[in-house]
């Protein structure tokens, strides 16, 4: 009785590890996958590769809707202001990820921002635009004139391959 109750431990024990190991590398294997999402070209342009997206950080400063509007009309090749579907879909709920004051940064860190919570949308009247809060992971609207200390330009275009 005591060698059936030893040999039912040790296969109960080896099923357990089993699906514990298998449970591990499913996690290995997604999050991995996860991981290697975005890539970055020697030009800083972003490629996502889930949604065919690719993004252009504008500069690191207090930027207005009326600045990060002017910077992305300057760009060429189908770049434009995002959407703020867009940017939530680059919204990483779970991430650690810190700025420079702390506060969370729920941006891969592809993106090479530090002070840059909040990044600019499109417009939502003739006076105002949304802001994408990538601290809180929402979207809010302000004045299209403002340069909040915290808000930044970004680009976005379809990726060449997917034209």
């Amino acid at each position: 009785m005591r060698i059936l109750v030893t040999l039912l431990t040790l296969i109960t024990s080896q099923l357990v590890f089993g699906l514990e190991n298998q449970k591990q590398n499913l996690f290995h294997k997604l999050y991995q996958v996860e991981s290697q999402r975005f890539t970055k070209n020697k030009e800083g342009i972003i490629t996502d590769l889930k949604t065919g997206l690719q993004w252009l950080e504008g500069p690191d400063e207090k930027t207005s809707w009326e600045m990060a509007d002017a910077w992305v009309s300057n760009l060429s090749d189908g770049w434009r202001l995002p959407t703020t579907r867009e940017l939530h879909g680059i919204y990483l709920k779970d991430s650690k990820r810190k700025g420079k004051y702390g506060d969370p940064l729920c941006l891969d860190e592809v993106f090479e921002r530090e002070r840059g919570y909040s990044l600019w949308s499109v417009q939502r009247s003739s006076n105002s635009a949304w802001i994408y809060d990538f601290s809180r992971g929402y979207a809010h609207w302000t004045e299209v004139m403002v340069k909040g200390y915290f808000d930044r330009a970004v680009a976005v275009r379809q990726s060449s391959n997917d034209k």
